[in-house]
């Protein structure tokens, strides 16, 4: 059985009040029930900026408020975390950082989801890095980051992705490190067991923003995806998710 948003809610709670967070940060972003069987997208951490509100405010996707206050962990006891879970869902489809996702969805007809390996809240990943890793070589989490990434790889197979695109760099490493998927030659993925079956297994960095993927490089990765799931990827698929081209920016900047 899939855990609810307040069972969820309440570990990441409990990590953030164990770990001292202070009022003026943020509190955790709760992840919405992830879609079963789905192509699942996992990125780093959520970013918070702004400019990625205003955009979601003006798509329709959350209301006219001042999240920063809002969501501060110093208003923790006031929050309505539903409401918040339902608003950062929605913005899977209203948000430029999830428009390339959007365009996979539509071009193979599969159902796709997304979710962080952390829950900390950054609009600089360097910044949220200094939190949640002690080092990135040899790779360390810390036990903040340790625990948040045990929530994240928990509902990830309580979901039974069709398959996993890890679509950062460093969440690549981590996600590998905490999992150790197995290379197939055949296939040219990496494939990992999940309660039985076995998940094939995509790495890569980002989709969008000043670091991510060439739009020829980000092409080859989904069809690559299709390919290994024997979903189709029409021809026009090339043309429709080439100019599917995002905004500068993670999500929420």
């Amino acid at each position: 059985m899939k855990p609810s948003v307040e069972s969820v809610k309440k570990q990441l709670f409990d990590i953030w009040t164990e770990a001292g967070v202070g009022d003026h940060e943020w509190v955790p972003l709760v992840p919405h029930a992830l879609k079963e069987g789905c192509v699942l997208f996992v990125g780093m951490n959520p970013s918070f900026s702004k400019r990625g509100w205003k955009q979601v405010v003006e798509k329709g996707g959350g209301p006219h408020a001042n999240p920063f206050a809002e969501l501060a962990w110093g208003n923790r006891d006031s929050l309505d975390v539903r409401k918040w879970t339902e608003i950062e869902e929605n913005s899977l489809k209203t948000h430029s950082y999830f428009r390339v996702f959007n365009a996979f969805g539509n071009a193979t007809g599969c159902s796709w989801d997304h979710i962080d390996l952390f829950q900390y809240r950054h609009t600089n990943q360097r910044e949220a890095e200094g939190r949640l890793l002690e080092s990135t070589d040899p790779l360390k989490l810390t036990p903040f980051g340790d625990r948040q990434l045990a929530v994240s790889l928990s509902l990830i197979e309580q979901c039974q992705p069709r398959a996993i695109v890890v679509v950062n760099a460093l969440g690549s490493r981590i996600m590998r490190e905490a999992r150790h998927p197995v290379f197939d030659s055949e296939s040219g993925c990496h494939w990992l067991s999940i309660n039985g079956p076995k998940v094939p297994v995509f790495f890569s960095s980002m989709l969008t923003g000043q670091r991510a993927l060439d739009v020829f490089s980000r092409l080859r990765l989904f069809w690559h995806v299709s390919q290994v799931l024997d979903m189709p990827f029409p021809a026009e698929a090339w043309d429709n998710l080439g100019s599917a081209e995002p905004a500068d920016g993670a999500a929420g900047e």
